[in-house]
């Protein structure tokens, strides 16, 4: 997955959907934190042009499958794009399953 062409279908910087290509920066998953100091741990950071308004747009591959969630950005302090952080889908799958079973359980 690291380094491999992903791309992004948002609204960056209010143009409708919009989309754009990138790479995974990081061979891991990183921790990000927002400007109000909440933080999100296991999330993926990749070149692909996002910005406010682009949170929840889908990263996809190059077989257009879901590879992750965009929740946010990094800018420098001109506010120059530096990267987008999604959630990956692996995680959210997990997350889902886990609902799922405690959902029916408590359904039950």
């Amino acid at each position: 997955m690291h380094k491999d062409m992903f791309v992004t279908m948002s609204n960056p910087h209010g143009e409708r959907n919009k989309v754009t290509a990138g790479k995974i920066k990081s061979k891991e998953y990183v921790t990000f934190s927002d400007n109000e100091e909440s933080t999100v741990d296991l999330v993926v950071e990749h070149t692909a042009l996002i910005s406010e308004g682009s949170s929840g747009s889908a990263l996809l591959n190059e077989k257009l499958e879901l590879v992750g969630i965009n929740i946010g950005g990094n800018e420098n302090i001109y506010r120059k794009f530096l990267s987008g952080v999604a959630i990956p889908s692996d995680l959210i799958q997990k997350f889902l399953t886990e609902w799922e079973n405690h959902h029916d359980i408590e359904c039950n």
